[in-house]
């Protein structure tokens, strides 16, 4: 939380992945002028070398300086991070729009071996994603798995259904068969990893005339999603967790 969007992007940044900040607006340069200025949005390689050869470090560097020299420096854009280091984001919120994809991701502290903990650590975002999709009230046909290996190799596989789903077991159940297909136990450790929804249609109840054990099945795992949502909503998301999902605590 934070009083403008730059801010809140980077108050979402800094605790990653179970972290909550929270920027007050008399907090705002403490927080920021610290920071490398590469923080600083718009701030990429070629414009950290530049600021950098003129002793422009981090965020407070950056904003002791006229704007006028900045602009010299930079341009148009050299007037945009003078902005951005005092704090400065006019930008309105849109929060009216359609979510093309809902995804989770955890980027570990010291990297996975095991691909008993992944798959622990997987099924932890799958249910944080489904929970997500039920509560937007949307059914997803698609699920990725995104994987970054210690080299910072990263691989993105998809499975989709015919039908669309929020059910944690179904998501979980494409998941799972993406891990079985590419992450083998000897495999390089992992730095990362990501689930994430796509493909949506609206909610809806499907009811199928011919199968009775399937569609009885489907109501059973959807009745234990609602509980477990419920329990959630009320004691927090860590009240209540399957016990292959602990496995990645061990980690």
């Amino acid at each position: 939380m934070a009083p403008n969007k730059f801010l809140a992007k980077l108050a979402s940044d800094h605790e990653k992945p179970d972290g909550f900040t929270v920027i007050r607006s008399d907090q705002v340069q403490e927080f920021l002028d610290p920071l490398p200025v590469n923080r600083l949005w718009g701030v990429g390689k070629a414009s950290t070398g530049t600021l950098n050869r003129y002793g422009i470090v981090t965020v407070r560097d950056l904003r002791c300086r006229d704007k006028s020299e900045l602009t010299d420096l930079l341009g148009a854009h050299g007037d945009h991070l003078w902005d951005l280091s005092h704090g400065i984001d006019s930008r309105r919120v849109e929060a009216d729009h359609e979510a093309k994809s809902i995804s989770q991701e955890s980027t570990f502290p010291t990297d996975i071996e095991s691909t008993e903990i992944a798959e622990a650590h997987a099924l932890a975002l799958t249910e944080q994603v489904a929970a997500r999709c039920r509560g937007a009230a949307v059914k997803a046909r698609t699920l990725t798995l995104k994987i970054r290996f210690n080299d910072f190799t990263t691989v993105t596989r998809s499975r989709s259904t015919p039908h669309g789903s929020d059910s944690t077991q179904e998501f979980w159940n494409l998941i799972k068969g993406i891990i079985d297909d590419n992450l083998g136990s000897d495999g390089p450790p992992i730095r990362l990893l990501g689930v994430a929804a796509s493909n949506f249609e609206a909610l809806q109840s499907q009811v199928s005339l011919f199968d009775n054990h399937v569609d009885e099945k489907r109501q059973s795992s959807q009745s234990v999603d609602r509980l477990t949502d419920s329990i959630q909503d009320k004691f927090g998301r860590k009240s209540l967790k399957r016990g292959t999902t602990l496995l990645g605590r061990k980690q």
